[in-house]
């Protein structure tokens, strides 16, 4: 009797054991649901006329009439008064959501940090002409992919590592 619980006690252990290093193994697999881009979106917005060229991503290349991205690239001034880089991009011809993301993860890649998209913009009408003539203009947020913020108000701070999407089980609290 006392040789059977002893036999039955290892096969728990082993069996708990065994249940525990499979479940910590689905936990840190590569294999996880999907990666999550962080993006935070910043109080400032940038006032360009509509008529205005964006860089487009085409198959993983910036291209802007043979200039790539650097064409895209222009001074801004922040809030507290330092000077930072800002892409103006576009996501035509497919502005689609998975199009959105590539080309957030490539800029982030690229280390560009923050980044206005022409589709998020919202047209306005000038009282005087804008600087090609027009009096049509886009109204784009700002978007922070490095943490390094613009305004003085909207996301401030850091922002995490992108990183895998993991599904907890029901009742967790994570």
């Amino acid at each position: 009797m006392l040789r059977r619980r002893a036999s039955l006690s290892v096969m728990v252990v082993l069996l708990v054991a065994a249940n525990t290093a499979f479940f910590a193994w689905r936990w840190h697999s590569v294999d996880a649901v999907g990666t999550v881009t962080w993006v935070g979106i910043d109080s400032l917005s940038i006032e360009v006329p509509a008529s205005q060229p964006a860089v487009r991503l085409h198959q993983g290349e910036w291209d802007s009439n043979d200039k790539g991205l650097a064409a895209s690239m222009s001074p801004v001034q922040t809030m507290a008064g330092r000077e930072r880089a800002l892409a103006f991009i576009t996501l035509a011809p497919q502005p689609t959501y998975a199009h959105f993301i590539e080309a957030i993860r490539d800029l982030k890649a690229r280390r560009v940090c923050n980044v206005a998209v022409r589709e998020g913009g919202r047209p306005w009408r000038a009282t005087i002409p804008l600087p090609d003539g027009s009096f049509d203009g886009l109204d784009v947020p700002a978007l922070v992919l490095c943490g390094q913020q613009l305004g003085d108000a909207g996301f401030s701070g850091t922002l995490p590592p992108d990183g895998p999407i993991r599904l907890l089980p029901r009742g967790t609290d994570q």
